[in-house]
């Protein structure tokens, strides 16, 4: 008999307050998320190689943790985004999608009882659909 699967967790990371607020729309439209959710507001140290510690430590509890990991970041190339990359460097059953936004996270917690790759491609797929030019 095989052992249970963690479920996946959640890490969003971006600009401060872009990741706790989305949290808390996403709560208020769903209720209790379905997925462990850590958020991550990252504010860059006026020293440019200095990292936040309590962000670091946010990010690599999330990493270390039993099961799979889903991280979410706002920009692709931007600070919040390249900083978890490298923390997160070929760490096992973790994927990463940057365009963090409401759509991208309500799918992604629609779709909870989903594995790792598949909650990766929906969020991927759910922030290509929703930018759209409606003028």
């Amino acid at each position: 008999m095989s052992s249970p699967v963690a479920p996946t967790r959640l890490l969003l990371v971006a600009h401060a307050p872009v990741a706790s607020a989305l949290a808390t729309a996403a709560r208020r439209i769903v209720g209790t998320a379905p997925l462990a959710t850590t958020c991550v507001d990252y504010v860059q140290s006026d020293h440019q190689n200095s990292d936040d510690s309590s962000q670091d430590d946010a990010i690599e509890a999330a990493l270390v943790a039993p099961g799979a990991t889903l991280i979410l970041v706002d920009i692709a190339g931007a600070t919040p985004c390249n900083h978890v990359c490298r923390l997160a460097d070929a760490r096992p059953r973790t994927e990463i999608v940057a365009g963090l936004g409401l759509a991208m996270l309500l799918r992604v917690y629609n779709y909870h009882d989903r594995d790792l790759a598949a909650l990766a491609e929906l969020a991927a797929e759910s922030g290509q659909r929703t930018t759209q030019r409606l003028t």
